[in-house]
């Protein structure tokens, strides 16, 4: 189903449903098979704490006012739970060492990001960035978000999210960890 009403508050409760949010107040999920927010507007939050989803939230390049949740989740068959200390610690890694934006990445920049999936904004290097980061040579042979996911399960669901919700969930964690400076 598509939701394109910038004044609706979107309750998703299917869990073989394909939605497709183009512009909402906000968005509760609670069951669905897809949720593709790829350049939406929400004004709120994207709320899936407790959701099931079968395969996962897609949020590349959208404008999200609020905040991503998903404490409790299953997305793609990951169950979201607290961050632990090693992802923190590898969070707060990432959030002091690697420039999250993709186009800083790819060999081709910007030209590369958008031959490949456009100017999305999406921080998929999240998962890069801990595969990046990691010693271990069986992890660094994986595919980034196989890897990513491995290293950071409770954090997966914002693989693909816009780059202004990471930075600002890595700057809260950083913060109860008493941390200020992000390399930009």
């Amino acid at each position: 189903m598509t939701y394109d009403d910038p004044t609706m508050d979107v309750v998703i409760d299917d869990p073989d449903e394909y939605a497709d949010i183009r512009r909402a107040r906000s968005v509760r999920v609670i069951r669905a098979d897809i949720v593709d927010a790829v350049h939406a507007q929400i004004e709120g939050d994207l709320d899936a704490d407790g959701a099931t989803v079968a395969d996962g939230i897609y949020a590349d390049g959208a404008k999200i006012g609020g905040r991503i949740k998903a404490k409790g989740a299953t997305i793609g068959g990951i169950k979201i739970g607290p961050i632990t200390a090693a992802e923190k610690t590898l969070l707060l890694k990432i959030r002091k060492s690697i420039r999250l934006d993709m186009e800083g990445w790819h060999g081709g920049g910007r030209e590369w990001c958008k031959k490949h999936r456009g100017h999305c904004g999406t921080t998929h290097c999240l998962a890069g960035g801990a595969q990046a980061l990691s010693r271990d040579p069986k992890i660094r042979a994986m595919d980034p978000y196989c890897a990513g996911s491995k290293l950071l399960p409770n954090a997966s669901y914002l693989f693909f999210a816009p780059q202004d919700i990471v930075e600002r969930y890595l700057d809260d964690l950083a913060r109860t960890a008493g941390q200020s400076n992000r390399k930009r």
